[in-house]
């Protein structure tokens, strides 16, 4: 078995999320795949620019309850069906708001 090269623990979900690519102006909307303190993989059909910086919109929430997270981050890895994006955000409040979202869409077994 391959060792795992994440710092983070990644939490397999659905949330709603719009991606800008700052520099170029290019903006994307979709769901996510996985989320993790660390980062989150964005399925887009068009690939994109490997480290350009980006800001990650996730919205989370029940009914009339959602709330939303803006997370700064950059593209770190591409490939046919998508991108990861590392989190380059490390603040308080950041981290916080992604402990939130973790704890409330993981399983038991996972800790994050």
């Amino acid at each position: 078995m391959a060792k795992e090269r994440r710092g983070c623990t990644r939490v397999e979900l659905k949330l709603q999320t719009s991606l800008l690519l700052v520099r170029i102006d290019v903006y994307h909307s979709g769901m996510i795949d996985n989320l993790s303190l660390g980062g989150c993989y964005f399925p887009v059909d068009q690939g994109l620019p490997l480290g350009e910086k980006c800001q990650v919109d996730i919205s989370f929430g029940d009914g009339l309850d959602v709330d939303r997270i803006t997370v700064c981050g950059k593209v770190s890895r591409v490939d046919t069906h998508g991108a990861g994006i590392e989190f380059v955000d490390n603040s308080a409040e950041t981290l916080a708001g992604l402990k939130d979202i973790l704890k409330r869409y993981s399983s038991p077994e996972e800790q994050i």
